[in-house]
């Protein structure tokens, strides 16, 4: 549209557009007309027919249909669009014409008709879209954009799917809407229809929301609950009045965030990005709807969509984006006081003095301007003020001061000279878009205070520094504690540039706006009292000149500057506060703003209306981000009305940043100056009571510094099933979650009485006089005192409160270190109650947040019980402060509790002390308190109290279990193999049991702890273990029990004790003096374990060895932190409560115990000269132990595998090479690793597919756009030799799914325990997902027919199971609908771990088809589905291959394991090889870790090294996640030489380590068909087999074996030395490949060694036996058709030996198809070599082999015999040539000769024959020197 046009088009129009800025709504469309004219057309024909009820029917109907919202000018087309599934791309054009409300004009506002509009996620629940104009409008020049810096977090995550919020589009008009996907058919926002218009200077774009509840957009003075209108935004210093919903009412600040309550009771936030002057337009339409639009004079439209189920979770979700709020110091929530009276030092002090003098609480003495030399920053009035003596003698009282500054730097001193800050800031100064000469060239001049000044811009980097040396000047006069910049908005005497001449002003570009968003109010302009709209800000280039001016940033000038201040003080080594957490104040604020500073509410008058605004503006800055903000008690202005003020400061003693500053000529209005002492007591009473509850407040803090959220809080946060909390917000909020405050906003009058609104099924206690209030049903309004001595406070039911003692102390310092810390207990219906606390040393500290040195604890409170859980944090040792000192303990409504008679804390050890219990029958309220003044409450070691009723209550304070009756079983089954043991509990109602002894084998014992108690604890499933054994209990023994067993007799304290068979004195474990607890949710036992080094509880990250330390058990998807045995656990994916101990040193003497419980589970080892003390800790289940005796450990290991189940052996190409990541995105990305592979020559067994195969990430679902020919593909690739896996995530995708639907249908998944009656929701990177349960008798064929259609689209070989801890992104629960009323967790006493067992999981109150709940099989989870997964694979009659990241005891024998998302780092190759050996040990021995790590960018070398530890990975799978740098072998930088000596590159070494595991793939094959047959071990530590060398025990992770022939040494460092260890005095080790310095090392030596990058070190153990193929490492590129162990059938194995000190040999192999499902199906061959040299003859060899199991039903060519080599030749002269002759079964005879290799000293036999003879042909082979 040409210029002419557009304005001949406006001028059309014009006569029909009502100015959309005034009129309440557009008239309907013509077309709308004539469809309402036919509608009545047809009403009065039917009234001619129908009945008058029919009529009346009709008009009923009529009137409930939904009225069509007003359309939105919008003529915008989509033209282009890019759907990635995780953002959304369009090109958009505006076609058609509407009536549009500006002006168009090719010079001064030129529409933008093409725009280019962008959609992506952030996260789950964070959205964010764009429209910019298309670069084809903007000449080369770039539009405005908020820096990144102002904002935290907003990069597109490409892992997430915009299916999760059913993302649609309209294309003309353009729009988009979203839906929340657990409310089917509810809108979160819809774009469509609504207004969209780009141009210069104006832009718009409307959002439909179901919701008439609109909160925020601010600053502006007004109530918390926005009425339609229009609110402007533009910071303005101007005197601030009320806001009516009219444009121009704008103040301070710039926080374009609204936060809207939708009818389905989820919340919705939308933050427009944009620093240009702006405006809401916000109208309520028809069926709840409302119309929200966004304009803004500039910029682009930039939109952030947070969603939630609560409005604390929105607020989250926004303070991730713009920054979480900023932890201040903890002073900075004391008391401040300011005045414009306070001119001298003394003035200041003597009010300072008055406050002590009237013993009020005063923390922080404020100072504004005055305190400078006639207004100059950096400078100081001496003649008034002496700095020095005022901050010293404050801080010598423990007291605060900060001050205040402006932001104009002036051009004179005051002597009319030049300044001298004028001077250093030349450069950093905002420019004039003029060249003015008057003060140095082109900066702009402003006016203000001080005179004409410049504006520092913040923008440019030479301000930090400039700002920064002025603060630390200051700093060297007086030691100032805060700052508070004041008038930063930018507030000047004069609109635009002030320069002395007029005629050098500079010309306004932006002096006549299309759109006025400050409106006809005052007929003011934008830049009226602050800068030029055209000043320069920042340093432009050429494309960003045009868009750098104060017009389209001004908005930013106060954070900027104020910020700037903050990271200066902090974090500069230069700083006077540097590591200290600052306190800095803005007048003036923009989103991000709170990351580091607070904000007072500006100028205010002492009248209940603006007392009332400030309740408004302190909730929208916690919503803003900026929790840290207050008003001026008082008013700063106004009258000095006693009543007000006395009542303001009962509001004060809330605030989160109270403060009380006036101006003088108005008053006094300290809190000392009333003179009515009714008032005084008020403010003081107020004040204490205040700094009583301010370790509560700061907890608050600190929270929402991690985790985003807010202080204050409007009820409707809390309560949100009420609509009632959303109406008259003022007047009564909530402070965090506990504490309800109701402020006097009014005069009381006569009968002293205000009403306050309390929530429907609510209790809250006053917090003073202690009556309960109670509502019942509907909230209502409650009449309250408006009293004077104290604030109405009421604390809310179910809630846990930190204090500390009212009126002890008089500044923050003194509660730190004078007063200890207190506990306020309110008790819901249930008796259950929950809080935290938060304490670190002295509160100033950054690095106590950044070292964790602080303390964080979750408290909880359920009936007889108090536990105490550090949920965070650090606890430190040494002295403690005495806010680390619990002193009281006191639960208020307590009246069941009268007869209490008890008490006991428990320390980290769970020992028990006594502490004494108070019960005030006048209060009703029960405390607990130390015994003497000398016993302490410790925050770091108490772990709970335990009180109650002697005679009624459980108490496990000093537990007594004696024994009734024993009796040994002499006939049947058991005869002489059980023995059951009566224990009666004899203190307190607990719980008796029975303890029954099995003795299942000679070296297997069962102890069955069976509770009298109904129902009957929770039972694992019979699958979990080997049921012969358990629970069919069959006893395989031939002994005697009492053989093994030591007992107290009747009536004595019940202990057990285990001993070496028939010698009492040889004691294994004892619980004898230990202590022992059996209840329903908490059991304890302690035992003395009589041994020296312990290996066993998994799963964790970290060394072999357990150290004494605290370890828990518990399934849980997190971070790999490397195990330190201190609380909070480090606990991992599986559960593995099985611990291994060696009994003697010097021996190989072991015992096994296991822990048969699912539930959590915790030991503490302490060690002592004899032995350890462990003692376990449980929750749920029973006691039943496993006790597993034998003297070697091998058979200690194979004794626990046939008890859990001898382990699967997977299909042989499952041993190979595997190749994954998260981002194969396509077919065509699958195909490009497989060619890449196959091009280079590199094997390639199995190629994975993370979530991208999966349609947006949905389990069982596959993306056909995305991976299109994905069946071919793979069955392509099968016959080539490489298999196909797929991933499937715990989760089930809650969409419009079939795995859902049928889900849903068959009622298999697991059910929210909320009463909601629907299934439990999770959250992962399928977005909200539920859970099948497993426990439930539809699940198996539900789980089956999925796998099958799954199958049926992608012909999978394996699968790999993820997530399946369970692991959701949500704590519990996603949705409060869903949260238990009566949640389990408060009835435990103890989390094992020391942390919430909800966090990161699903809520453990889920309730299982059987009775369970999720808290008895949580840890089952991983194990079931892989368990439904086998079944799957044997209906197929498939060997099955299930990797499962979550796994229990007993999981080996279903499915292998990968040890989850490690890191590219040498350290977790070197752990990966402590847990594999580990996980051999739990009987899962086919499982690996991800080969080069999974998270961070894996180096060359690191990679490389990594792979040639993988040569004895069971499962060698590089993996790697999205986002990381490739690490697929043959890639370009694989391709960089290594090791410049030899030439040799990465992709050349990681080529050897590929042959290399194919060669010895028979070799290891064999040792895992014999786990699975036989229940050996097949990778083990040195001392399984050399248990009397120290050694062995040392270097566990450097050398292991492989079976018992073969040696590996493993390169797990960054090529620097380490220590190898070669066992075996006498013996010798000879490498099996050739290395750089190939030589035979003797045993017993231990070597310090750097591997060379080329080399594998793998060694074959003389006296034995092996079968290799690609034997000869010279060789292996030759081998180039060689692409998977498919292909390695065809090749001949060859076989190795060493003979031993004796000249002998043994060792077996087997051989089966690899595939079979019967593992009977196997032949096995052994060999015996003996050689022979005798004093007259030759030296012979006689190598014999037996053909032991001979059931293979196939023949391939790696069953046939290549040659035999015999290393370490020389020993018997086979140095040249030899003869002798293979003989086979037949007796037939083929000559053989052999060749000799001197490097490797290395004897290759051949022998002559047509054709390969297979091995289990082989009679004999004889071999002798020649003569």
């Amino acid at each position: 549209m040409s210029k002419e046009e557009e304005k001949a088009y406006y001028r059309i129009n014009e006569a029909e557009i009502k100015d959309d800025f005034e009129d309440e709504e557009e008239e309907a469309s013509v077309g709308e007309k004539k469809s309402k004219k036919n509608i009545y057309i047809v009403i009065a024909c039917v009234l001619f027919l129908v009945v008058a009820v029919v009529i009346l029917l009709l008009v009923l109907l009529l009137v409930g249909k939904s009225r069509k919202l007003p359309s939105g000018y919008n003529g915008f087309v989509q033209k282009e669009a890019a759907n990635l599934r995780h953002s959304y791309f369009a090109n958009i054009r505006r076609e058609k014409n509407v009536a549009v409300p500006v002006h168009f004009d090719e010079e001064t506002n030129p529409e933008f008709t093409n725009v280019d509009f962008h959609l992506c996620m952030i996260s789950q629940r964070a959205y964010r879209l764009s429209y910019r104009p298309n670069k084809e409008h903007l000449d080369g020049q770039e539009r405005w954009e908020v820096p990144d810096y102002f904002i935290q977090e907003d990069e597109c995550d490409e892992r997430l799917r915009l299916s999760f919020g059913e993302f649609e589009v309209y294309e003309a008009p353009f729009g988009f809407s979203l839906k929340n996907p657990t409310h089917r058919n509810t809108f979160w926002l819809s774009t469509h229809d609504r207004n969209l218009l780009l141009s210069d200077k104006y832009l718009e774009v409307g959002f439909e929301i179901h919701s008439q509840e609109v909160f925020g957009w601010g600053e502006r003075t007004r109530d918390f609950l926005l009425e339609e209108g229009e609110y402007t935004i533009w910071p303005t210093g101007i005197k601030k009045t009320a806001d009516p919903g009219e444009l121009g009412y704008n103040t301070y600040g710039d926080h374009p965030f609204v936060l809207a309550r939708l009818d389905d009771n989820t919340y919705i936030g939308l933050f427009l990005k944009n620093s240009n002057a702006k405006v809401l337009k916000y109208t309520k339409e028809t069926q709840g709807r409302s119309i929200i639009n966004f304009r803004t004079t500039g910029g682009i439209l930039d939109v952030y969509a947070f969603m939630g189920d609560t409005a604390e979770k929105v607020l989250q979700e926004y303070h991730n984006i713009i920054g979480k709020p900023h932890l201040p110091p903890f002073w900075a929530l004391g008391f401040q006081q300011g005045s414009t009276s306070y001119t001298t030092t003394d003035i200041a002090l003597d009010s300072v003095k008055r406050y002590k003098e009237a013993g009020i609480p005063l923390e922080t003495l404020f100072l504004d301007e005055i305190w400078m030399k006639k207004y100059l920053p950096f400078s100081i009035d001496t003649e008034n003020f002496d700095m020095k003596k005022l901050t010293t003698e404050l801080h010598n009282n423990n007291q605060k001061m900060y001050m205040s500054m402006h932001a104009c730097i002036p051009v004179y001193d005051s002597y009319g000279e030049i300044y001298s800050y004028f001077t250093r800031g030349k450069k950093v100064f905002i420019r004039s878009a003029s060249e003015t000469t008057d003060f140095g060239g082109d900066i702009l001049i402003g006016d203000f205070l001080p005179g004409k000044c410049a504006y520092v811009d913040y923008l440019k980097t030479g301000a930090y520094q400039f700002l920064g040396d002025g603060l630390r000047t200051l700093w060297n006069e007086f030691n100032y504690d805060g700052i508070q910049f004041n008038y930063n908005e930018i507030y000047q005497d004069c609109d635009g540039e002030c320069p002395t001449d007029d005629s050098k002003k500079a010309a306004n570009r932006f002096d006549h706006l299309p759109y006025n968003p400050l409106g006809n109010r005052n007929r003011v302009g934008l830049d009226s009292n602050t800068i030029s709209l055209d000043a320069v800000i920042g340093s432009p280039s050429e494309s960003t000149k045009d868009a750098s001016v104060s017009f389209n940033n001004q908005g930013l000038y106060g954070t900027m500057q104020s910020l700037t201040a903050s990271a200066y003080l902090e974090n500069n080594a230069a700083s006077p506060l540097y590591n200290k957490r600052a306190f800095v104040l803005s007048r003036s604020t923009f989103p991000g703003a709170g990351i580091g500073v607070g904000h007072w509410l500006g100028e205010n008058t002492n009248t209940f209306e603006d007392m009332r605004y400030s309740i408004s503006g302190i909730l929208n800055f916690n919503m803003f981000g900026i929790p840290l903000s207050g008003a001026n008690v008082c008013g700063s202005e106004g009258n000095d009305d006693e009543e007000i003020c006395a009542r303001w400061y009962q509001l004060a003693s809330v605030y989160p940043l109270s403060r009380s500053y006036y101006n003088t000529k108005f008053g006094e209005k300290e809190a000392w100056a009333f003179e009515k002492e009714e008032y005084l007591e008020a403010a003081k009473n107020a004040l204490t009571l205040r700094l009583s509850l301010l370790r509560y407040f700061y907890t608050i803090f600190f929270e929402i510094s991690q985790n985003g959220g807010s202080f204050w809080r409007p009820l409707f946060f809390e309560f949100p099933e009420d609509d009632g909390t959303t109406k008259d917000i003022e007047h009564t909020f909530m402070i965090g979650k506990a504490l309800k405050f109701t402020p006097v906003l009014e005069s009381a009058g006569g009968n002293g009485k205000i009403m306050s609104y309390f929530p429907s099924n609510s209790r809250f206690i006053d917090l003073i006089s202690l009556e309960v209030i109670e509502v019942k049903g509907n909230g209502k309004q409650v009449s309250l005192e408006a009293r004077w001595d104290y604030p109405l406070i009421h604390m809310r039911e179910g809630t846990i409160i930190p204090y500390q003692k009212f009126g002890q102390s008089m500044t923050t310092n003194e509660l730190v270190s004078e007063n200890y810390i207190q506990l306020l207990i309110f008790p819901d219906r249930h008796q259950n109650a929950e809080g935290t606390l938060y304490v670190d040393k002295d509160g100033i500290s950054l690095k106590e947040i950044s070292s964790n040195t602080f303390e964080y604890y979750k408290i909880t409170f359920s009936e007889n019980m108090i536990r105490i859980a550090l949920a965070d944090g650090f606890e430190t040792s040494g002295k403690l402060d005495k806010n680390q000192i619990v002193e009281n303990i006191t639960v208020v409504d307590a009246a069941m509790y009268n007869d209490t008679d008890f008490a006991c804390m428990f320390d980290e050890n769970m020992d028990s002390t006594p502490i004494v219990v108070d019960y005030d029958e006048e209060k009703e309220t029960l405390h607990f308190l130390p015994r003497h003044e000398k016993e302490v409450i410790e925050l770091r070691s108490i772990r709970g109290i335990q009180f109650g009723n002697s005679r009624e209550d459980e108490s496990f304070c000093n537990p007594t279990y004696v024994i009734s009756d024993i009796q040994v079983d002499k006939e049947g089954d058991y005869a002489n193999k059980k023995v059951t043991v009566k224990v009666e509990a004899t203190n307190g109602d607990m719980s008796s049991f029975d303890a029954e002894f099995y003795l299942l084998k000679d070296n297997l014992i069962n102890v069955d702890f069976v509770p009298d108690i109904s129902p009957e604890p929770f039972e694992m499933p019979n699958i979990v273990l080997n049921s012969t054994l358990y629970p069919n209990r069959k006893s395989f023994a031939t002994g005697d029990i009492m053989s093994y067993l030591n007992l107290p007799k009747i009536g004595e304290n019940f202990y057990f004790e285990i001993h070496a068979k028939d010698n009492k004195k040889d004691l294994i474990f004892s619980s004898k003096g230990q202590p022992i607890v059996y209840t329903k949710y908490y059991k304890s036992m302690g035992a003395h374990v009589y041994g020296t080094k312990m290996f066993g509880i998994g799963q964790r990250i970290g060394e072999f060895w357990k150290n004494p330390g605290t370890y828990a058990v518990w399934n849980r998807g997190a971070e790999h932190v490397e195990e330190d045995g201190i609380n909070p656990g480090k606990n991992l994916y599986g559960s593995h409560p099985v611990y291994f101990v060696r009994r003697k040193k010097g021996g190989n003497d072991w015992v096994g115990v296991y822990e048969h419980n699912s539930g959590p589970q915790e030991f503490v080892i302490a060690r002592d000269g004899n032995g350890m003390d462990i003692t376990n800790i449980k929750t749920t289940g029973r006691t039943n132990m496993f006790f597993m005796l034998n003297e070697e450990i091998d058979k200690v290991i194979s004794n626990y595998y046939e008890l859990v189940g001898k382990p699967v052996l997977p299909p042989r190409w499952a041993f190979g090479w595997h190749q994954s990541r998260f981002g194969y995105n396509t077919t065509d990305a699958l195909k490009e690793v497989y060619n890449g592979y196959r091009e280079h020559e590199l094997p390639l067994d199995g190629i994975w597919s993370s979530v991208d195969v999966l349609d947006d990430f949905r389990s069982f679902t596959v993306d056909e756009e995305n991976f299109e020919g994905i069946k071919d593909f793979i069955n392509e690739i099968k016959e080539k030799g490489t298999r196909y896996v797929p991933i499937i995530q715990s989760g089930i995708s809650a969409g419009n799914n079939d795995a859902y639907n049928d889900g849903l249908k068959r009622n298999v998944f697991m059910m929210s325990p909320g009463g909601d009656y629907k299934p439990i929701i999770g959250r992962s990177t399928a977005g909200d997902v539920v859970y099948v349960d497993f426990t439930y008798h539809g699940s198996p064929s539900y789980w089956h027919d999925q796998m099958e259609k799954l199958n049926e689209k992608l012909p999978f070989d394996g699968v790999w199971l993820d997530m399946n801890e369970i692991t959701s992104e949500c704590d519990g629960y996603c949705y409060a609908s869903q949260r238990a009323e009566d949640p389990i967790d408060n009835k435990l006493f103890y989390w094992p771990g020391g942390r919430d067992l909800e966090v990161g999981t699903v809520s453990i109150d889920v309730q299982h088809e059987l009775g369970s709940i999720e808290l008895d099989s949580h840890s089952l989870y991983g194990f079931w589905q892989t368990y439904m997964s086998h079944v799957y694979f044997g209906s197929l009659n498939k060997r099955p291959m299930v990797i499962s990241r979550s796994t229990f005891a007993g999981s080996g024998k279903f499915g292998g394991h990968w040890l989850g998302e490690n890191r590219s780092w040498y350290q977790n190759m070197k752990q990966s090889v402590d847990n594999i050996l580990l996980f051999n040990m739990f009987g899962i021995p086919f499982v690996g870790d991800n080969v080069c790590g999974f998270k961070g960018n894996a180096g060359i070398e690191t990679c490389t090294r990594w792979y040639k530890v993988a040569v004895i990975y069971p499962f060698s799978r590089n993996h790697n996640d999205f986002g990381t740098d490739p690490q697929e072998p043959y890639i370009e930088r694989f391709n960089e030489i290594v090791d410049k000596t030899l030439n040799i590159t990465a992709t050349e070494i990681i080529r050897k380590a590929m042959m290399t595991k194919y060669g010895l793939h028979n070799y290891m094959y064999t040792q895992y068909h014999k786990a699975s047959k036989d229940g050996k071990v097949p990778l083990k530590p040195l001392f399984f087999n050399y248990p009397n060398e120290p050694y062995s025990y040392d270097y566990v992770s450097s050398s292991i074996l492989v079976g018992d022939a073969v040696l590996a040494s493993l390169d797990t460092t960054s090529g620097v030395r380490q220590y190898y260890y070669f066992p075996g005095r006498g013996e010798i080790w000879c490498p099996i490949w050739d290395i750089t310095k190939y030589e035979c090392i003797r045993g017993g030596s231990r070597t310090l060694s750097k591997i060379p990058i080329q080399d594998i070190w793998l060694h074959i153990r003389a006296g034995h036996v092996i079968p290799l193929q690609l034997s000869d490492a010279n060789k292996f590129d030759l081998y180039t058709g060689l692409r998977s162990l498919d292909d390695l059938q065809n090749l001949y194995t060859d076989i190795g030996f060493l003979l031993g000190s004796d000249n002998e040999a043994h060792g077996e192999m087997r051989f089966d198809d690899g595939e079979t499902v019967d593992l009977d199906h196997y032949d096995e061959i052994k060999v015996h070599a003996k050689g022979e040299i005798p004093w007259v003859g030759r030296n012979k060899i006689d190598i014999e082999f037996e053909l032991t199991h001979a059931e293979a039903t196939v023949m391939t060519n790696s069953q046939k015999l290549g040659e035999v080599l015999l290393y370490n030749a020389k020993k018997l002269g086979f140095v040249k040539s030899g003869d002798g002759d293979l003989v086979d079964i037949d007796n037939k005879q083929y000559p053989v000769t052999f060749t000799y290799d001197d490097k490797m000293d290395l004897a290759r036999i051949k022998y002559e024959a047509e054709e390969a003879i297979p091995i289990k042909n082989v009679q004999r082979i004889h071999i002798q020197q020649p003569r």
